[in-house]
């Protein structure tokens, strides 16, 4: 029996590639299960329809300006300390921020940070 291209390339995969797209989906899955329901969240803690749009518009924005910063960015730190930096900011402090949220700001400031700390390690995120 042949075995599917995909499996192949999968265990052909070496050094940091590999435990790129082996670890993928240790986050990948659960972000996309949550993510969601963040703007339900938020409506429950009372925000307006008009304060998310704000607060994903001003994620975005935050996201393109970073993004043409990240090579700079990774080019001075390098790509292991840029990642360890940039994965505390765009991951656990954000985290802790919507453990704590109460209003608009928080979730702002939520947002922000993510952008923020994603650009410079996935460019393309959204």
């Amino acid at each position: 029996m042949k075995t599917h291209s995909l499996i192949t390339s999968l265990k052909e995969l070496k050094g940091n590639a590999r435990g790129c797209v082996y670890t993928e989906p240790i986050w990948g899955i659960p972000y996309n299960l949550y993510i969601p329901y963040v703007s339900l969240y938020m409506l429950a803690l009372g925000l307006s329809d008009k304060q998310i749009g704000t607060i994903v518009s001003v994620s975005w924005a935050f996201q393109i300006f970073f993004a043409l910063l990240s090579g700079v960015i990774t080019d001075k730190l390098g790509r292991r300390l840029t990642t360890l930096i940039f994965d505390i900011v765009s991951w656990s402090i954000p985290s802790l921020i919507s453990a704590i949220a109460q209003n608009y700001w928080f979730f702002l400031a939520q947002r922000s940070s993510t952008a923020f700390g994603g650009s410079p390690i996935i460019p393309g995120r959204v």
